[in-house]
């Protein structure tokens, strides 16, 4: 059995739907966490000059989720 036949479309569809959830939500992840107020904000003793979001995992734990 090759890695080719291993693979069906279920795999694929379910793959693309993955994929396209982590973009959408990715693409909208500041301004979620700037609903949720979960920014974090630099100062003298961070590296990052601009706020960043602290959610980095929810988008794949929420995309888990919806699956």
């Amino acid at each position: 059995m090759t890695y080719f036949e291993i693979i069906d479309i279920n795999f694929i569809i379910i793959f693309f739907i993955i994929l396209f959830l982590n973009i959408i939500i990715l693409k909208y992840r500041f301004k979620i966490a700037q609903s949720l107020k979960i920014i974090d904000i630099p100062n003298e003793r961070k590296i990052h000059k601009e706020p960043t979001p602290l959610i980095g995992g929810l988008g794949f734990f929420i995309t888990l989720l919806i699956l």
